[in-house]
């Protein structure tokens, strides 16, 4: 904790945090994930007191996360950086026409690798799609990885990457998270540090993009990864939100 609040205070921060298995727990089910009332209000103290709003940037969709997160000052960035709520205003940026009318193609196909394979589902997310296999018997999960690569593999415009227990279907070229993080500090890109924090391979872009002069931490024990820190778990990152809510309203600082 002594360390983060002194690299906290050598300049003015940014805190970027992905959401799924970095401030919440991974539950069955998206929807089934628990969000405790003191991480909101944390989260809320923290901005409070920083000088720049803090971003939670997902692979939800951008309706996803303001259900969940009832902080309006917050900037929101979802699907991987398409789409963007920041100060109110909520922007999208185009996705590839292309890849689209791909992703679209596969609702027919995703059902049937559905129906296989027993308590998996996928979910449309409109510019990206999840298949979740958390409640599939592991020994199926290298075959069912193996099916849907087969059939994201006829679409050139998409591809097709792993997460934490599910699999990203997502256009070839278009917003990522490390194209998110560059474009929040392209207007200072020297006098703020990013603080970003992930646990997917989703988030590694995030990492590399902030790496230059950021503090990057991956939640977890998945390796290899391009963050410089680690945290053990969700419930240890909130703790330690926690303990810096309580400095920032004790009143020595602020970020």
């Amino acid at each position: 904790m002594s360390t983060l609040l002194r690299l906290l205070a050598e300049k003015p921060v940014q805190w970027i945090f992905d959401w799924d298995g970095t401030l919440v727990d991974l539950a069955d089910h998206p929807r089934a994930i628990r969000v405790p009332a003191s991480l909101i209000r944390d989260l809320g103290t923290i901005q409070e007191h920083s000088s720049y709003p803090l971003v939670i940037l997902s692979g939800r969709s951008l309706a996803d996360l303001e259900e969940f997160i009832p902080l309006s000052d917050i900037t929101l960035i979802g699907n991987h950086g398409a789409q963007w709520r920041v100060g109110g205003a909520k922007t999208v940026i185009p996705p590839d026409p292309q890849a689209q009318a791909s992703l679209k193609a596969l609702t027919e196909p995703l059902n049937g690798l559905r129906d296989r394979f027993r308590k998996s589902s996928w979910e449309d997310k409109q510019f990206t799609i999840s298949f979740h296999m958390r409640q599939v018997d592991r020994r199926q999960w290298k075959e069912l990885g193996e099916q849907l690569a087969r059939l994201v593999e006829d679409h050139t415009h998409l591809q097709l990457r792993p997460a934490d227990a599910c699999w990203e279907i997502r256009p070839k070229y278009g917003a990522t998270k490390g194209d998110a993080v560059q474009m929040l500090f392209r207007d200072h890109p020297n006098s703020v540090r990013p603080v970003v924090f992930g646990d997917d391979w989703t988030d590694e872009d995030a990492f590399e993009a902030a790496n230059q002069d950021g503090i990057t931490v991956i939640i977890g024990s998945r390796r290899p990864t391009r963050a410089r820190y680690h945290v053990a778990t969700p419930a240890d990152l909130r703790e330690i939100l926690s303990q810096v809510a309580r400095f920032l309203l004790s009143g020595q600082g602020r970020l």
